[in-house]
């Protein structure tokens, strides 16, 4: 009761009075206000961490007995989130479907004299690509690299059949980050550098502020 007596004590007037306790006793208290949350949120949730998250776990503790600071633990954590969170996100798409020539997704029919005049400009000239959902910094950048690869390809391509325009249809996007502007807009220097011309489709207003101040549409 004399333990008691003391916090209560301290509680109401000042924190000088834990001189007066035994570290021992502190050290309980310590261990036993930071024993639930692990049981809680560590032990019971033992079954559904992944080797990966068991693995971040460990090495955020490694780091805290190393280095005997909880700062640095906490950092640790606060890097390994983000490169989990990147790492997730880059293996989501941000297309809704592989990018495609323009005559693979019409539907519409015309007289046989338009199509035949369209269809050359449809299939080498015009590239399709349907975006989707909220795009982050990872899964723009494999969007990216699969376009380029396409440019590359295309310069074995004569001239005339070489791709002249990209099409991003947006009517399925929430929005994209400023990382992902600043990739689309070194992606544009280098389609323009081969004579490619990016086009935007179904932008809304947030979309269109956000790509006109990244200097993406004219």
């Amino acid at each position: 009761w004399v333990y008691a007596v003391l916090c209560g004590a301290t509680y109401f007037s000042t924190i000088e009075h834990f001189n007066l306790l035994p570290r021992f006793f502190l050290g309980i208290l310590l261990f036993f206000a930071g024993a639930g949350f692990v049981a809680e949120n560590l032990w019971g949730s033992r079954k559904y961490l992944s080797m990966f998250e068991w693995g971040q776990i460990f090495v955020i503790l490694a780091i805290f007995i190393a280095t005997g600071a909880l700062l640095y633990a906490v950092l640790a954590g606060v890097i390994l989130t983000c490169l989990d969170f990147i790492l997730t996100y880059a293996k989501v798409p941000c297309v809704a479907q592989t990018p495609r020539k323009g005559a693979e997704l019409s539907l519409v029919r015309r007289s046989t004299m338009l199509t035949e005049g369209a269809l050359h400009m449809e299939n080498d000239w015009l590239l399709i690509v349907k975006l989707k959902g909220f795009i982050f910094f990872a899964s723009a950048q494999s969007l990216v690299s699969q376009l380029r690869d396409i440019l590359e390809g295309d310069k074995n391509l004569p001239q005339y059949k070489r791709l002249r325009f990209i099409v991003f249809d947006c009517k399925l996007t929430d929005g994209m980050d400023a990382s992902t502007a600043k990739t689309f807009r070194k992606f544009k220097s280098h389609a323009q550098a081969l004579k490619v011309k990016l086009l935007w489709s179904s932008v809304d207003d947030r979309l269109e502020k956000r790509l006109r101040t990244q200097e993406l549409v004219d």
